[in-house]
């Protein structure tokens, strides 16, 4: 029997690629077994899964978290971040596995840690890309939760914490350390803007 609990048109969480929506359910012989599959689609990646019902819970698909799941979660993003000693490598391994997660208390920590309250310390490119992602993936199931655009979404997550918009805006920044000819094209480009200037 297909699994009750799930109902066509329901919002579901799926880990590996994060909002779906249940189209509809299908059955199949394999193996001389009927297999029951729910098909779920992904609006944003545009495209559709069909999942074998008895994987649903051990894949980590879950429902829409409640209300309170999700402010409690963006209210810990306030919390003081961890510190860790760990290489760089191993922490953003780390992040990678809790925002692949899904999971409104990991996504919310990982932007705990990444978000620099300090604006002395420079954030990496890697270390702003995995922020940008733990926010998105939360902003879409806080859009669901409240009924708003993903966009609105974002600004009052950002808002609630106090984040300055221009602070994770130059997302296409590369980090000095991660590429070394970064300071190469700044040169080129300061020096265009100089000739520019004295008309060269």
């Amino acid at each position: 029997m297909v699994n009750k609990k799930l109902k066509v048109g329901q919002n579901i969480v799926y880990p590996a690629h994060g909002i779906g929506v249940v189209k509809g359910f299908d059955s199949y012989e394999f193996d001389k077994k009927s297999v029951d599959i729910v098909n779920i689609e992904f609006a944003k990646n545009k495209m559709q899964l069909g999942i074998p019902v008895d994987k649903i819970e051990s894949l980590g698909t879950r429902k829409i978290s409640t209300k309170k799941v999700m402010q409690d979660a963006i209210d810990s993003i306030k919390d003081k971040p961890l510190e860790s000693k760990s290489v760089w490598v191993k922490r953003a391994q780390q992040y990678e596995d809790m925002i692949n997660s899904n999971e409104p208390q990991q996504l919310s920590s990982v932007m705990r840690d990444l978000y620099r309250r300090d604006k002395k310390k420079e954030q990496t490119y890697s270390g702003r890309q995995l922020y940008r992602r733990a926010l998105e993936l939360l902003a879409e199931e806080f859009a669901i939760i409240y009924k708003v655009k993903t966009i609105e979404a974002v600004e009052k997550i950002e808002n609630t914490i106090g984040v300055i918009p221009e602070d994770f805006e130059s997302d296409n920044d590369i980090d000095p350390v991660e590429n070394p000819d970064t300071d190469v094209t700044a040169m080129k480009n300061s020096t265009k803007k100089d000739n520019n200037k004295t008309g060269v």
